[in-house]
């Protein structure tokens, strides 16, 4: 949604649920943009991770909160996985 945030959020719809596909840098005010996007998309949301890059630490963080809240977390890289798996 902004590229001068380094992440693009994409939604499409699988039915009733709403997926966010999120691609690039999950840092910095790029967290807050997913967490706005994330709550505006409603209940019924999947996050499709295949093309995230990276995430800091704050960004690691709020893709396990958002899973944490009931959000399916998609095509999660190998990358990403570890991260979400690490010192958790």
């Amino acid at each position: 949604m902004l590229s001068d945030l380094m992440i693009h959020i994409a939604q499409s719809a699988e039915g009733k649920k709403n997926v966010l596909r999120v691609e690039g840098w999950l840092q910095d005010e790029a967290v807050a943009e997913l967490q706005r996007v994330a709550e505006a998309a409603g209940s019924d949301v999947a996050l499709d991770l295949s093309e995230l890059r990276m995430a800091d630490k704050r960004g690691v963080e709020t893709l396990r909160g958002l899973a944490d809240r009931g959000i399916e977390l998609r095509r999660v890289s190998p990358l990403i996985a570890l991260l979400l798996d690490s010192k958790r």
